[in-house]
C-alpha cells in the first residue's frame, strides 16, 4: 500500500432499508414507559445503550437502538410527550427525589458577573481497540485561579496507520498532551487555538496522523481552531446555536496533522470566535460523535441529560454511549450514511469507530470581577 493511503479512511457495507415511520412510533411508546417508570436516565437515552453510564439502571438494557430524532428538538420533543418544554420535571441523580429545574440564564453585562466553564469528558474505543485504548485522545485544562476550566480538546488518531503497523493512538495522544502543555504554560487572555495547534504539531515527533480540535475560552468568548472532522457545537436555548465545519480532501478523508509530506499544515485550521452565554453546553467530538448522531441530536440529548441533573461527564457519556450505539446499528440513518450518499457512494447504517466527547458547561462564577 503507498504511504499516502495510510491517510484515508475506511468504512464497510452495510445495504439496509430505512424504517423511520415505524420506529417513531415504537420511540414514542417507549419513552412514555420509561417516563411512567420515573427511570433516572436521560429519556432520550434510557434505551441507546447497554454499557455503563453514570446513573445507569438495568432497564437502560432493554432498549438496545437509538433511532433519528433529528425532526425534534428538545423543545418539541418534550411538547410531544405531553410535558412542559421549559422546565420538564426531573430528579435529584443523588437519589434525594429533590426536585430540580434549570437555571436561569444571566449574562455577565446583565448581573456583573463572571462566566465560568466546567468540562467532563467520556471515551469509548472501537470494540476491536479496546486492548490499546483505541486512537482518540482529549485534554482538559484546568485554571488554577478560577477553578475552572481554560481550555479543552480532541483528536482522532487516523486508523489507517494501522495497515503500516504504527499506532495512530500514539500520536494522537502526544499531540493533545502537548497541546495541553501549550494552554497551561501560556498567560490568560494570551491563548490563541491557531498557535497552540502549531506549537503541539512541531513537539509531536512520531509516526501517525490525526485531526484536532482546540477550544479556549476567554471572558465569555470562545476561541477555536480545528483540523479535520473533529469539531464542536455550542448549544444554546436547546438548539444548535453553532457548528464548526468540517474540513475533508474528499469523502472520509478528513485533513489531518502527522509528521509526513503528505499531511495538512496546521496554519490551514480553520479559525472561530463565538460569544458565550451563561447555560451555554459546549460539545466536542472526533467524528465518531458527529459521524453517527446529528446536530439536532446532539443539542436534544444534551440538553434533556442536563435537565435530569447529569454533570458535563455525564453528558458526554450519555452522547458517546449514543454515539457508539448508532455506529453498530445497519438499519438507521446517520450522518455518515448521508455523507456518503452524497458523494456518490451507498452506504446505509452508522459507522462504528473510537467516540471521544467533552462536554463544558458555561456557568456563572462565584465572585465578582
Amino acid at each position: 500500500m503507498p504511504f499516502s493511503c495510510a491517510r484515508a479512511r475506511s468504512c464497510g457495507s452495510s445495504p439496509a432499508v430505512f424504517r423511520w415511520p415505524q420506529e417513531a412510533m415504537a420511540f414514542r411508546s417507549l419513552l412514555q414507559q420509561t417516563m411512567s417508570r420515573r427511570v433516572g436516565l436521560p429519556l432520550l437515552t434510557t434505551f441507546t445503550f447497554s454499557t455503563a453510564v453514570t446513573g445507569a439502571v438495568a432497564a437502560a438494557q432493554e432498549f438496545p437502538m437509538l433511532h433519528r430524532l433529528s425532526m425534534y428538538s428538545a423543545k418539541g420533543f418534550w411538547s410531544m410527550m405531553g410535558g412542559n418544554s421549559e422546565t420538564p420535571a426531573t430528579s435529584d441523580p443523588s437519589g434525594s427525589g429533590t426536585p430540580t429545574t434549570p437555571e436561569k440564564k444571566a449574562s455577565k453585562e446583565e448581573n456583573g458577573w463572571p462566566l465560568r466553564f466546567a468540562a467532563g469528558a467520556a471515551m469509548l474505543p472501537h470494540p476491536d481497540k479496546v486492548h490499546k485504548g483505541g486512537e482518540d485522545a482529549y485534554f482538559i485544562a484546568e485554571n488554577e485561579e478560577s477553578s475552572g476550566i481554560s481550555g479543552v480538546g480532541v483528536a482522532d488518531g487516523v486508523g489507517g496507520w494501522a495497515d503500516l503497523g504504527v499506532d495512530a493512538g500514539e500520536y494522537s495522544r502526544l499531540l493533545m498532551t502537548n497541546a495541553k502543555g501549550e494552554v497551561l504554560s501560556a498567560k490568560p487572555g494570551e491563548v490563541a487555538p491557531i498557535d497552540v495547534i502549531i506549537k503541539a504539531h512541531r513537539e509531536t515527533l512520531t509516526q501517525g496522523s490525526s485531526t484536532a480540535c482546540i477550544v479556549v475560552f476567554e471572558k465569555d468568548t470562545l476561541h477555536a481552531a480545528n483540523l479535520g472532522d473533529s469539531g464542536f457545537v455550542v448549544v444554546r436555548d436547546e438548539d444548535v446555536a453553532f457548528k464548526s465545519p468540517a474540513q475533508q480532501h474528499g469523502f472520509n478523508f478528513p485533513f489531518q496533522l502527522g509528521c509526513d509530506v503528505g499531511s495538512d499544515p496546521p496554519q490551514v485550521s480553520d479559525v472561530h470566535d463565538v460569544k458565550l452565554q451563561q447555560g451555554d453546553m459546549i460539545v466536542l467530538g472526533t467524528d465518531g460523535l458527529f459521524d453517527n448522531i446529528f446536530d439536532e441530536e446532539v443539542a436534544a440529548l444534551a440538553t434533556v441529560a442536563r435537565k435530569k441533573g447529569l454533570d458535563p461527564t455525564g453528558v458526554a457519556g450519555v452522547l458517546a454511549s449514543a454515539a457508539q450505539n448508532r455506529g453498530s446499528d445497519r438499519f438507521c440513518v446517520s450522518p455518515f450514511s448521508v455523507g456518503a450518499r452524497e458523494a456518490g457512494f451507498f452506504y446505509q447504517g452508522g459507522k462504528l469507530d473510537d467516540v471521544t466527547v467533552v462536554v463544558v458547561f458555561v456557568e456563572q462564577a462565584r465572585s465578582k470581577l
